[in-house]
């Protein structure tokens, strides 16, 4: 009895010690950035070493720390409509507040209604002319590209009066501040089963897709708020982008008009997959930049600004990362979709030649996975190129 009684104290005391442990994580979970060094940023580089010195204070644990705490926050996934949706948009919130104390710039969420009868039409318009067309009716890949469409179909007609919730933060500019450079990177997944079905209450961590862009935004935002920099600058966290890029099509409806001229659009989209294993040309550091196709409107002024980035990126970094693509790749959060008068780059793994296609949308898509190395040279390599065109160094 007292035996018992013995190994029930200890297991109290030991119950004890490790919810406090979890709770002194939690608490500090956000150390990292409360430490970070905002005295020592250069607010006003004069040169690229000024900028390169800025961004080796952001670490590679850092990044990894992000995509964990986000993965575990929003658990089991951040499907619209379930429990790790609404997790995911209040993580980004409170993060946004952690990371930006001096409240050098404003975070708010903005509500929109996602529109359902475009996507169900989107979804059925791919399925008749990429599979229908091409494949007999009683064919494995036409009953699996039915199957995958009536569910999806199925699924939005369920969520057809829920709200979807973009959260930005927002700092103007100090010589142009109706002008705007808007990063964006959605945070919602989409979870599908071995038959192509799609599942509300499946497991998806979505850690290359997309929290990986999650993390990437959230610390260049740390580095933006201690900065003076040019022209606004915009970080939108999108949601229902998974669904036929309902989120970007809200969001250009709502502020295609408004008094702050958009300069570009930068798309951070799961840039947590870098493998030599898998990659065509074995080798890691083989990252993607999506444009337009020559022939689009404003393929020109796509390619000279990523031409600058990736001049600028390189020297910030140290080594080249990402290879130019005009092939207008379709990736969520991808605004030069939308529209053509503002030039847009969608910065990616490398989806020809090293895709992430086995793990993405499915429970293996866990942050054991990722490359954080290369993740952390994609904060510095954009993040770095971006800031030196603004700045004209």
């Amino acid at each position: 009895m007292r035996l018992s009684f013995s190994l029930l104290l200890f297991g109290l005391a030991l119950l004890s010690h490790l919810f406090s442990s979890s709770l002194l994580a939690a608490s500090s979970e956000w150390e990292f950035f409360e430490k970070f060094p905002v005295a020592k940023i250069r607010a006003k580089p004069k040169n690229i070493f000024d900028l390169k010195r800025n961004f080796s204070f952001l670490k590679r644990d850092h990044l990894e720390k992000i995509v964990r705490e986000f993965v575990q926050a929003s658990s089991p996934n951040r499907q619209v409509g379930g429990k790790g949706h609404k997790a995911a948009q209040e993580f980004i919130v409170q993060a946004i507040r952690k990371i930006d104390l001096q409240k050098k710039g404003t975070v708010y969420v903005d509500a929109f209604k996602p529109d359902i009868d475009f996507a169900k039409n989107h979804y059925q318009k791919e399925f008749e002319e990429k599979v229908a067309a091409f494949h007999k009716k009683d064919s494995p890949t036409y009953l699996t590209g039915l199957a995958f469409t009536q569910s999806i179909q199925n699924f939005l007609e369920s969520q057809k009066e829920r709200r979807g919730r973009h959260v930005i933060w927002e700092k103007k500019g100090a010589l142009r501040p109706k002008e705007a450079v808007v990063v964006m990177a959605h945070y919602d997944t989409m979870s599908v089963d071995e038959k192509k079905h799609i599942k509300a209450v499946r497991a998806n961590p979505g850690a290359d897709d997309n929290g990986s862009g999650v993390a990437l935004a959230l610390s260049l935002i740390k580095i933006v708020a201690a900065m003076d920099i040019p022209v606004t600058m915009r970080f939108v966290f999108l949601d229902w982008e998974e669904w036929a890029g309902l989120g970007t099509k809200a969001y250009l409806e709502k502020y295609k008009k408004e008094d702050l001229r958009a300069r570009t659009y930068i798309n951070l989209e799961a840039l947590g997959h870098d493998s030599r294993t898998q990659d065509k040309e074995e080798r890691y550091g083989n990252m993607r930049a999506y444009i337009s196709k020559p022939d689009q409107p404003y393929y020109q002024k796509e390619e000279i600004l990523l031409d600058k980035m990736l001049e600028k990126g390189r020297k910030i970094a140290g080594y080249r990362l990402f290879k130019k693509v005009a092939n207008a790749q379709v990736l969520e959060g991808d605004m030069g979709r939308w529209q053509d008068e503002v030039p847009a780059i969608s910065f990616s793994q490398n989806w020809q030649d090293d895709p992430n296609v086995k793990r993405i949308h499915t429970p293996n898509d866990f942050p054991e996975t990722l490359n954080f190395s290369t993740l952390h040279k994609c904060t510095k390599f954009i993040g770095g190129g971006l800031l030196a065109v603004l700045f004209d160094l």
